[in-house]
């Protein structure tokens, strides 16, 4: 495989996070540059990527990784909180697996959530079943909160 020379610089850092020497990370390889002055590539790493919590959930969640259940988008404030908005993927759809996306994700007791939480701390993880309905949507991603009145502005051209 040959040598490089990891970078893991503070832009790519998320909010409140500050590695110690001898400290653990998950990181993701966001860029690996051509040869530096020392001969050898330089492999950029980041935590803050949305990339980073899709290969998480994908390495977590085996329905994810399965085609089961498809990331249909995910909304992140690296360091504070992700939401993913999930869907029947290719799998359960050609096969007519009727499953609770969200539900799935989150697991029993919520073990599945917690097992990535841990990997993003102090990072919080939520997850939505995806919808086009804004009516529908919007409510479960801004959970906990409960709203009381919603107003959708359709855009102008």
């Amino acid at each position: 495989m040959g040598k490089g020379t990891g970078y893991w610089d503070k832009s790519e850092w998320t909010l409140r996070e500050e590695p110690r020497l001898g400290q653990r990370f998950y990181l993701l390889i966001k860029e690996v540059r051509e040869k530096s002055a020392e001969d050898v590539p330089q492999i950029v790493l980041t935590r803050s990527d949305d990339l980073f919590i899709r290969k998480l959930l994908e390495q977590e969640v085996s329905q994810i990784k399965n085609g089961i259940i498809a990331i249909h988008d995910i909304l992140r404030l690296p360091g504070l909180v992700s939401k993913v908005m999930v869907e029947r993927g290719k799998v359960a759809m050609e096969k007519g697996l009727r499953i609770d996306p969200a539900g799935t994700c989150i697991g029993e007791e919520g073990e599945k959530a917690k097992s990535v939480s841990r990997l993003i701390y102090p990072e919080r993880i939520d997850f939505a079943d995806w919808s086009e309905d804004k009516k529908k949507l919007l409510p479960k991603l801004l959970s906990p909160v409960k709203l009381i009145k919603l107003n959708i502005k359709k855009e102008q051209e």
